[in-house]
């Protein structure tokens, strides 16, 4: 199926900007909605297409440079917006047409980048992943030999 854009901004002023209401109604991130409303802001009105860099992008949504790389590979992957990418030149963002089924496919990716960073050591501990566990356990240990260390004495409450 073809890539489709979509007419929504041949009135706008300057001043406003359309966003398409799918996007509103989906149930994402914040900084993936942020990003694609600064995209919308900086888009032509005839070509749908913008231009800007990933830290105008950053400033106008107020959030980090890398919450705007990770949701432009989300909205990219879920075929919200299309990036044409050349050597030497800035990137060219261009935006199609949002569908129900295009706001699933993005639901999809953040559940998938989620799911990678949310590896659990086991059912019984969700938030936290084994590596932090191990971390916290030798920061304990050794908070614990320098207590023995100093002959100061534990008092529990």
């Amino acid at each position: 199926m073809p890539e489709e854009t979509f007419e929504v901004r041949d009135r706008r002023n300057g001043s406003w900007f359309w966003c398409q209401n799918e996007v509103l109604k989906a149930k994402l991130p914040h900084t993936i909605k942020l990003t694609y409303f600064a995209l919308c802001s900086y888009a032509n009105k005839n070509t749908e297409t913008c231009y800007p860099s990933i830290g105008k992008v950053a400033g106008i949504a107020g959030i980090s440079k890398s919450s705007v790389i990770r949701a432009v590979k989300t909205l990219e992957k879920g075929k919200a917006i299309r990036i044409k990418k050349e050597k030497g030149k800035v990137n060219q963002y261009i935006l199609l047409k949002i569908t129900s089924a295009t706001m699933t496919l993005v639901s999809k990716e953040v559940k998938n980048q989620c799911h990678g960073r949310h590896l659990t050591s086991s059912p019984t501990e969700p938030k936290q992943t084994k590596r932090t566990n191990e971390k916290n356990n030798k920061g304990l240990k050794t908070l614990r030999k320098k207590i023995q260390d100093l002959g100061l004495k534990r008092i529990y409450a």
